[in-house]
């Protein structure tokens, strides 16, 4: 079924989201962090370290932005519908525990001949001020809800792999019960914990949450191009390819290009993560 286009534009009302040092910490563990020696993670994984305050991490912001589809949509049938994209952009910090005004508007409902395309935004607001502090941007795809007769949309933004070696190379391992952890922040599908499903699913065994392999691409882009502060941190876009499995390692590549940061993490010999952006903050 094609879901509702007649929405695209009109925002939804706001809602309030709040979080606690518990949530950040949570997330940080989910997606890996203090567990390579490499980096210095320490302040995202605890909040009472001896001179050393809780910071979160940026990526953390798709925890609390509405994601994906929603019923306000229209009906679509979950089976059908994959995790196309994400891109997040920070525009202040996001302190250890706090509060935000959620903005959500569908920005795009695209008819790619035998699928369609969903896009939606959502802006996540400081209460008191109205400051923007962060913008998400999910995109979906529902498989067979194309051929309605809708607007196809813009062509996609150039992105070519550039030549040559890359200019950062990044192995992130990820742990047999990752997908444990990181479902404890909110996504409880069992396609992530529970074989039965992920064998309905067509999968040998559950699978890691896109947002789960997100945001340890994310970790590796922090430390490699921002040196580890989060205040550096910009934007961060992808497109998923392929799912991963808890446990296997993850290859991010990054090349230094005109248009910012360009990436690709890697699953063995797959690409999982492709088309990324990757930009440091300019104010």
């Amino acid at each position: 079924m094609s879901l509702r286009a007649d929405i695209v534009g009109q925002p939804w009302p706001a809602e309030s989201r709040t979080w606690s040092s518990t949530d950040a910490l949570l997330y940080a563990l989910g997606v890996g962090a203090g567990s390579d020696e490499r980096f210095d993670e320490l302040p995202f994984v605890t909040e009472n370290s001896v001179g050393r305050p809780q910071r979160v991490l940026p990526s953390f912001v798709v925890t609390l932005a509405s994601l994906g589809l929603d019923p306000r949509l229209g009906g679509f049938d979950l089976s059908q519908v994959l995790h196309a994209g994400m891109e997040i952009e920070l525009r202040g910090v996001l302190p250890a525990e706090g509060a935000v005004e959620a903005e959500t508007v569908a920005e795009a409902v695209l008819d790619k001949g035998r699928d369609e395309l969903v896009v939606v935004r959502t802006t996540l607001r400081e209460p008191a001020t109205g400051a923007p502090l962060a913008v998400a941007r999910s995109t979906s795809l529902v498989v067979g809800g194309g051929g309605f007769g809708g607007e196809r949309g813009p062509a996609p933004a150039r992105w070519q792999l550039p030549a040559g070696d890359p200019d950062v190379s990044v192995r992130m391992q990820t742990r047999p019960e990752q997908a444990l952890l990181y479902r404890l922040s909110g996504d409880r599908n069992p396609l992530h914990s529970d074989p039965v499903a992920a064998e309905r699913a067509g999968f040998a065994r559950p699978i890691l949450h896109g947002l789960c392999t997100f945001g340890v691409a994310a970790r590796a882009l922090l430390h490699s191009c921002a040196g580890g502060d989060p205040d550096r941190f910009g934007r961060m876009s992808v497109r998923f390819t392929a799912p991963v499995f808890p446990g296997q390692e993850l290859l991010v590549n990054a090349w230094k290009a005109q248009a910012g940061i360009l990436f690709q993490a890697r699953a063995g010999d797959r690409v999982v993560l492709d088309r990324g952006v990757f930009a440091l903050r300019t104010s």
